[in-house]
């Protein structure tokens, strides 16, 4: 996991999490899940799980939508320009722009 944060949805507060793969495979989603399982036990909370990707094939996009994992592509989010040495500043860039797309119920790609 390398986004989590808090979140609201439809009035509801909730923890965004999720994984940002270059190129996502099956077996990234397969280990995505299997974490976000022990992470749901352990926060106790809603979740909103998300993958970010540059690029997958029609199968695992498929795969993701199956699962109810909302699918963002790096290229989705308009690139800003970020101070030097400001980490993690740019993980959480994603997670507020990522918030943003959930509540506009923006569908999967």
């Amino acid at each position: 996991m390398n986004i989590i944060g808090k979140a609201a949805q439809n009035g509801k507060q909730l923890f965004v999490v999720g994984k940002c793969k270059t190129q996502l495979k099956k077996r990234d989603v397969d280990g995505f899940l299997k974490n976000l399982n022990i992470i749901k036990v352990t926060l106790n909370q809603e979740l909103l799980p998300i993958l970010v990707t540059y690029q997958a094939s029609p199968q695992v996009q498929n795969y993701v939508q199956q699962k109810g994992i909302k699918l963002y592509f790096s290229y989705q989010f308009p690139v800003q320009k970020v101070k030097k040495h400001s980490f993690p500043k740019p993980a959480l860039m994603y997670v507020g722009q990522v918030s943003h797309l959930a509540e506009q119920n923006r569908p999967l790609k």
